[in-house]
């Protein structure tokens, strides 16, 4: 996240012109006076006597003082941050069980107009499909009416916006009343830089891989929440027919989904499912941005076995990071959280799974409302089982590894779960608060894992800081600085060290 000041820049403005600043973030850091980044303008008219635009066009050099000005470097994996301003900030207060507009206490701070910038990294050609091939079926942009899309093996989108136009039985009015269910044929979808697609992407392909790549965009603005494919996409929840974003309900074990740049925004549910769940797929995640995850339950994609996440920015309403699987592997992500489910999401069911790393999270924003167990405010959760009459088999176990953790602003707890395995070899190392931890009357900031029979808790944390203070085992308490209230039946299986 970087903060900026209201009054951005002075530029001065002489008698025959005026200028508004345009920050430009160069590809790489260029030569600048010591305190001072440049920046450039664009002449323009902006009150009455002032040369027209079109009389007075140049481009001139303006020195802004550094103090106003964060630089962003280059990075050969792009670059995914948000820009806020000072006098743009709003701050949510939470009692408990909603937001109020006083009282309660106060639970994160978002911009009211959010500028998130993407500067993404040119696509390898290898993901980049021949727009003219004979295997290409090209989109014209506007309404999508029933079949447009053709049934050739790729599905190209040219800049352009484009709109589902028509309801399931071919009848054009109320939009959000249907996506695209691609033939079985088709197993690549590309979004061309500047390509807007309102609809979502169901896939039927039995092929080895598929894809979704290209910069563009693909938008769920025109569904309600939750919309339900089989009830005239209204509002009705169902785990198995409320639509995904992207979607596969007959996946094949040894299947592979590629992602690799896209944005997504405005979801109506699960962002992306790929069922039946227990299949042995896997998928690469790369540069891949959620934005506008305002309905509740618009998760993150699916981690499921061995697969690869990288780069990504995720603005999300449950489960970020969503880890059910072996050998997951998340390595640079930003998430910026809403109040539904924790950030890393364990539980929901008793797993046997090891393997997974995550490295590099940065969580730019929070705004829990309480501190529940059933959807934790939690940066690392486990939610309790979501089916009925299940216990805790403590025979299994959880493995994984999360390191170089930052939290923006006043964060959450760190951990809160309830055991429905044993935990080992359970890593929690580099973790920043830099701004601290949430500590008022709705213990947003308490730890907590309860006892549960035979459970192993095998939990190690170091170099934990809180405000640049180290947590350590002298004052992890819950009345202390880590505010941790862990069960004493597991004493001696966990330890928080420097």
């Amino acid at each position: 996240m970087a903060l900026v000041p209201s009054n951005l820049c002075n530029t001065q403005r002489t008698a025959n012109k005026s200028t508004s600043l345009f920050i430009v973030v160069p590809p790489r850091p260029a030569a600048s006076s010591e305190g001072s980044l440049e920046c450039f303008t664009d002449c323009a008219r902006r009150s009455e006597g002032f040369p027209s635009y079109s009389q007075r066009l140049e481009r001139i050099r303006v020195l802004c003082l550094f103090l106003f000005i964060v630089r962003v470097p280059s990075d050969p994996n792009g670059r995914r941050f948000s820009v806020e301003f000072q006098n743009d900030l709003y701050t949510f207060r939470a009692n408990g069980t909603g937001y109020v507009f006083s009282g309660g206490d106060e639970v994160g701070t978002e911009p009211l107009n959010a500028l998130v910038v993407f500067a993404s990294p040119s696509l390898p050609q290898d993901v980049i499909p021949p727009m003219h091939g004979p295997d290409t079926h090209v989109m014209k942009p506007g309404p999508i009416n029933n079949g447009d899309w053709g049934s050739k093996p790729i599905l190209y989108f040219p800049p352009g916006v484009y709109y589902m136009n028509q309801n399931t039985a071919g009848q054009s009015g109320k939009l959000g009343s249907n996506h695209m269910v691609l033939d079985p044929k088709t197993y690549w979808v590309y979004l061309a830089p500047g390509a807007y697609v309102k609809g979502a992407i169901e896939y039927t392909t039995h092929a080895s891989y598929f894809y979704a790549t290209g910069h563009g965009i693909l938008s769920g603005e025109n569904y309600v929440s939750q919309a339900n494919v089989d009830e005239n996409y209204d509002c009705i929840k169902s785990d198995a027919t409320s639509l995904r974003m992207w979607w596969h309900n007959d996946i094949q074990a040894g299947q592979k989904w590629f992602c690799h740049g896209p944005t997504i925004t405005a979801p109506p549910f699960n962002t992306m499912d790929f069922l039946p769940e227990d299949a042995a797929i896997s998928s690469e995640i790369i540069d891949y941005k959620q934005v506008g995850a305002f309905f509740g339950q618009t998760d993150g994609p699916e981690l499921y076995p061995n697969s690869t996440v990288r780069n990504v920015f995720w603005h999300v309403n449950d489960d970020a990071l969503k880890v059910y699987h072996s050998g997951a592997s998340v390595i640079n992500t930003t998430i910026w959280k809403c109040l539904n489910d924790p950030i890393i999401q364990m539980g929901w069911s008793t797993r046997n799974i090891s393997g997974i790393v995550i490295d590099t999270l940065n969580v730019i924003h929070t705004r829990y409302l309480g501190p529940y167990m059933i959807v934790p405010p939690a940066i690392i959760g486990a939610s309790p089982f979501y089916a009925d009459g299940l216990t805790p088999d403590p025979n299994q176990a959880i493995s994984l590894k999360v390191s170089n953790v930052v939290c923006e602003g006043l964060c959450p707890l760190l951990i809160r779960i309830t055991p429905l395995q044993s935990y080992r070899d359970f890593i929690v190392e580099n973790v920043a608060f830099p701004d601290g931890l949430l500590n008022n009357s709705l213990d947003i900031g308490q730890s907590e894992i309860p006892a549960a029979p035979g459970v192993v808790m095998d939990l190690h944390i170091s170099n934990w800081t809180v405000g640049g203070e180290q947590v350590t085992m002298d004052n992890f308490q819950s009345n202390n600085l880590g505010q941790m209230n862990i069960s004493d039946t597991y004493w001696g299986e966990w330890s928080i060290t420097p």
